[in-house]
């Protein structure tokens, strides 16, 4: 098992039963524990293993918009940016949700936006920008008129001083 993989199956163990489903955007959120595993020799979460539960909320986004598994084949979304930022600090044992919205896209680019809550209390943040792009060539390509339309109707409203 190669080590992203690990990685996967090890957040895959921790969402499995933490999945919930958010009436507002469709969108599923995620809770999860954090690992000892994940942990940094200060006994913090590793700055390294954020990107994992963050990636899973990216795939939510995508599986909320159409762009999921069954999609991939010859058109998929690559990752073409993310930029994380580091708020408050988490230890082992936390209780974590990661909360994803989408902020904006045009005809190739999805820009999606993922707070990562202790409580109420936001303590990382992610955002990426995905690329459509039509694996054969590989050249991006603009979202079909289905997806774009669905990412239209799930695209989050700017908010102030975020």
């Amino acid at each position: 098992m190669t080590c992203r993989r690990n990685w996967e199956f090890q957040l895959q163990k921790q969402c499995d039963n933490g999945l919930q489903m958010d009436n507002d955007t469709g969108m599923k959120n995620h809770h999860f524990s954090v690992p000892a595993a994940w942990c940094d020799y200060n006994e913090h979460f590793s700055d390294c293993f954020y990107l994992i539960p963050f990636s899973a909320g990216l795939d939510h986004v995508l599986d909320g918009v159409g762009l999921g598994q069954q999609y991939r084949g010859d058109f998929s979304t690559y990752t073409v940016e993310s930029h994380i930022r580091y708020l408050r600090e988490a230890k082992e044992n936390d209780q974590l949700t990661v909360v994803s919205t989408i902020r904006d896209a045009d005809s190739k680019r999805l820009f999606t936006r993922h707070e990562m809550l202790r409580g109420a209390e936001i303590i990382a943040t992610c955002e990426f920008v995905c690329l459509h792009v039509d694996v054969r060539i590989p050249k991006s390509t603009p979202f079909p008129d289905v997806i774009f339309s669905n990412i239209q109707r799930l695209k989050s409203k700017p908010q102030e001083n975020s």
